[in-house]
C-alpha cells in the first residue's frame, strides 16, 4: 500500500508538460519582475529616502518572447531584456523562471544602431531565403540572430537561454526607447 501511494505522489511529476510553460508565464509578471530587477539590480534597492525612477515597458506576449523595459533615474539610463525560459539546477531538475539582462544606455544605442546598420547592409542577403539566411553579432555577452520572416525577427541567446523578440515588437521598443531618451534629453523625465 505504501508502494502504491508513493507512485501515485510521483505519477503528476512525470507527467508535467512542457506547454505548461504557457500556463506559468504573465505578461504582468514578467512586467513586474522585470521591474523588481531594475530596482534591486540596477539601483541597489529601496532605501528609506524616497527616489524617483521612469520605467517603461513592453511585455512579451508569450514564454517564449522576449520583454523590453526601459528605465531612466537617479542618472542611469538604459534597457533590461526580459527572457523567460527553461533553467536546470545542480541537480539537473527543470523549471521556468525569469531572467534579465542589462544594457546602459550606451549599450542600448550602440545596439540599435548596429541592428539599422545590419538590416540596412544586410536586407538583400536576409530577402534571399526567408527564414533560412541568417545574420549574427554580439553585444556585451549576448548573441542576437536576425532573419526575415514575414518582417524581421531575431533571436536572442544568453548562456543557455533563448528568447524570440518579435519584429514589431523590436519596432515598437526601438521608438519608444528613443522618445525616451529625447525626453530625457530634455529634461522630461528622469533627474
Amino acid at each position: 500500500m505504501k508502494k502504491l501511494l508513493i507512485i501515485l505522489l510521483f505519477i503528476p511529476g512525470f507527467c508535467y508538460s512542457q506547454d505548461s510553460a504557457s500556463k506559468e508565464y504573465s505578461s504582468n509578471g514578467a512586467l513586474n519582475n522585470g521591474k523588481r530587477y531594475i530596482l534591486d539590480t540596477i539601483f541597489g534597492g529601496a532605501t528609506n529616502k524616497v527616489e524617483q525612477i521612469y520605467i517603461d515597458g513592453l511585455p512579451g506576449g508569450s514564454f517564449s518572447e522576449l520583454t523590453t523595459l526601459y528605465y531612466n533615474g537617479s542618472g542611469k539610463e538604459g534597457l533590461v531584456l526580459g527572457i523567460f525560459d527553461r533553467k536546470t539546477n545542480e541537480y539537473g531538475v527543470k523549471f521556468y523562471d525569469y531572467i534579465y539582462l542589462n544594457l546602459d544606455r550606451e549599450d542600448a544605442i550602440s545596439f540599435f544602431t548596429v541592428v539599422d546598420y545590419i538590416k540596412d547592409t544586410q536586407k538583400s542577403y536576409l530577402g534571399e531565403k526567408n527564414q533560412e539566411n541568417h545574420v549574427y553579432f554580439k553585444v556585451r555577452d549576448i548573441t542576437f540572430l536576425l532573419y526575415l520572416d514575414g518582417g524581421y525577427k531575431m533571436k536572442v541567446f544568453w548562456k543557455e537561454y533563448i528568447s524570440d523578440w518579435q519584429g514589431t515588437g523590436f519596432e515598437r521598443m526601438k521608438r519608444k526607447f528613443e522618445k525616451r531618451i529625447n525626453q530625457a534629453n530634455k529634461g522630461k523625465i528622469g533627474n
